[in-house]
């Protein structure tokens, strides 16, 4: 562009503040590519300027404006009032000026009967179901991550239940999705066979397994709806301690679910060891169980259900509880049944001792 023609377009783009915000017109002229590219070309020469230094003086994209050069796209009804003001070039005399809301209703018909076509009415069950398998057939082929809540059986109030209630009270955990026990890989190996079996009793699902920090291993079941379950049935999700978790209030119904809770919190938080002391010199050896438990409410919930059964247990340290004597202790194994090796094996050690 000449010195000259530079000053021209300047002073121009000051005088043609007429076409800013064009797009907030609500009328749209509709041309043939033919009529169209008589129209701007006209315009064109009147400002004898090229398409691009045409666009920048009206503000506008470039390609924006080619697309109204070729027919391909309306344009706002207002531009082309300024246009005959300033130039005296009227619209040809096929343009089409349509409101542009008459525009996107009439648009907006169009999809739907397509839509319709393709999905059926979405406002009858059978097309609300058509529309819902092509959804998964679409989310399936592109693998996006669309996913359905996983279902899982509701059990009944049984002792396998409660005895399931006492592990999660103990080792267990729940996050949003997923139902965690963790276990100690070496210690516990068989009692962790024995908590698959009870959760695919009850869920009909085995937990997978892996692997958490040092000896720890983490049986796992995901599911949003187990959790909402196990959630109805007293459990919590997050801090247990923070929560002050106890032993759900309908487990107290019957003796069987309070012994079977009472057994997988042993399994999980309990102990058997051999206490020695020393009396002249004698050292007197007893074996003992307890349960360990760092929440108050827990802990007092364990506390009256042994006493209940008729123990003595008492308490050593702020957070345990203990059986001492050897014949409560046998009668805790008899009557309560611990389902963890680990303990049946150290029980049966030490009372040979």
């Amino acid at each position: 562009m000449s010195y000259l023609a530079r000053i021209r377009w300047s002073v121009r783009v000051v005088d043609m503040k007429f076409f800013n915000n064009y797009d907030d017109y609500m009328n749209r002229v509709f041309l043939s590519r033919k009529d169209a590219e008589k129209y701007f070309e006209l315009i064109k020469s009147q400002e004898d300027l090229s398409y691009f230094e045409l666009a920048r003086l009206w503000k506008i994209n470039p390609r924006t404006l080619r697309d109204w050069k070729n027919g391909q796209y309306s344009f706002p009804e207002e531009l082309s009032r300024k246009v005959e003001q300033r130039y005296k070039i009227p619209l040809p005399q096929a343009a089409m000026i349509e409101n542009d809301s008459d525009i996107k209703a009439r648009a907006g018909k169009i999809g739907a009967v397509e839509r319709m076509k393709k999905y059926g009415n979405p406002g009858t069950p059978l097309g609300r179901s058509k529309g819902g398998k092509i959804s998964l057939l679409t989310h399936q082929k592109n693998n996006n991550g669309f996913k359905i809540a996983k279902l899982f059986p509701t059990p009944q109030k049984t002792s396998l239940l409660a005895e399931f209630i006492g592990i999660m009270l103990g080792d267990g955990g729940l996050t949003d999705y997923q139902t965690r026990i963790t276990l100690n890989k070496i210690d516990d190996m068989d009692y962790v066979d024995y908590v698959k079996e009870i959760a695919n009793k009850l869920f009909l699902e085995y937990p997978s397994l892996s692997s958490g920090r040092g000896k720890a291993i983490d049986l796992v079941i995901s599911g949003k709806n187990l959790v909402d379950f196990l959630i109805s049935m007293g459990l919590v999700k997050g801090d247990k301690i923070k929560q002050k978790i106890h032993i759900p209030s309908w487990i107290n119904n019957r003796n069987e679910w309070k012994l079977s809770v009472l057994r997988g919190l042993f399994d999980t938080d309990g102990s058997v060891y051999l206490d020695k002391h020393y009396k002249k010199n004698i050292v007197y050896k007893s074996i003992c169980v307890a349960y360990t438990s760092y929440s108050a409410p827990l802990q007092s919930n364990i506390y009256d259900l042994l006493v209940e059964f008729g123990f003595f247990p008492t308490i050593s340290t702020i957070n345990r509880i203990m059986l001492r004597k050897k014949e409560e202790v046998m009668k805790f194994f008899e009557l309560v049944k611990p389902g963890n090796g680990k303990h049946v094996g150290r029980y049966r050690q030490y009372l040979e001792a």
